[in-house]
């Protein structure tokens, strides 16, 4: 099968529970299956991993989105967007080029989606989406707001 992965995260090295749960889903899936993988990075840093991942991936492509979420900028853009605060914080434009362009130049039998935010970057498309949530977000977003003072939360 061929496989077009998403995921807003390098997921190497795997130094997080996502990392570590996607590393291990490309070494698994790529014994017999073609792969191409396209993440989200916030760092350059980030693209000294691709070494690392060509033994599991035919293709990866990088994309940058932004490297601090809580920018002014994103915050505006969000509160100004009927789109959710996590889909405008890990947008990527060149994603969406990326993506758009890939599935113009080849057929893939299903498209893996790490975590709902990174499916803007889809475009219509007749090739069946694995969708996969790894958390259940508002949780972890929950937790923060918990913790902000309560000055902020009014």
């Amino acid at each position: 099968m061929k496989i077009l992965m998403l995921t807003p995260y390098v997921p190497y090295p795997p130094a997080s529970g996502g990392q570590i749960r996607t590393l291990n889903l490309l070494k698994y899936l790529s014994k017999n299956n073609e792969i191409t993988l396209i993440s989200l990075y916030k760092n350059d840093k980030d693209k000294q991993y691709i070494p690392a991942l060509k033994n599991y991936c035919k293709h990866i492509i990088l994309c940058k989105r932004p490297e601090k979420p809580w920018q002014f900028k994103t915050i505006w853009k969000a509160l100004t967007s009927s789109d959710p605060f996590l889909i405008v914080r890990n947008y990527s434009n060149e994603a969406k080029i990326a993506v758009d362009t890939v599935l113009k130049n080849e057929v893939f039998d299903v498209i893996h989606a790490e975590t709902f935010y990174i499916m803007p970057h889809i475009k219509n498309t007749t090739t069946p989406i694995f969708l996969v949530e790894q958390t259940i977000e508002y949780k972890v977003y929950q937790h923060f707001v918990n913790s902000l003072p309560f000055f902020l939360c009014v």
